[in-house]
């Protein structure tokens, strides 16, 4: 099941399938985007925008085999984009594969 968490209590990031982002360094969409193509080790071609994103979460070839994204600093990420932290979540959950999970750190 994809899901989405929301927790104080992240998975340490050097585990085995989990990768993070900071969300206080994210200014914009485009940093947004550029953080988790890294995060997530998304290929070149990569459309960097969120129709891309759809798509590359969509294809199991086209990313890492990470199954836990953590968001850390999630406080200051929701508080200055929270229309682009909710376009994160609807498309995480419309798009991640089963099993795939988001989680918000605070």
């Amino acid at each position: 099941m994809r899901s989405v968490h929301f927790t104080d209590d992240a998975p340490a990031a050097d585990g085995y399938g989990v990768v993070a982002i900071d969300g206080g360094e994210i200014a914009d969409r485009d940093d947004l985007i550029e953080a988790l193509a890294d995060a997530l080790a998304l290929p070149d071609w990569f459309g960097r925008n969120w129709d891309a994103l759809d798509e590359v979460l969509h294809d199991p070839t086209a990313r890492n085999e990470a199954v836990t994204l953590v968001v850390s600093d999630a406080t200051a990420f929701w508080r200055e984009h929270p229309r682009m932290a909710g376009t994160l979540v609807e498309v995480w959950l419309d798009s991640a594969p089963e099993g795939m999970q988001l989680v918000f750190s605070w």
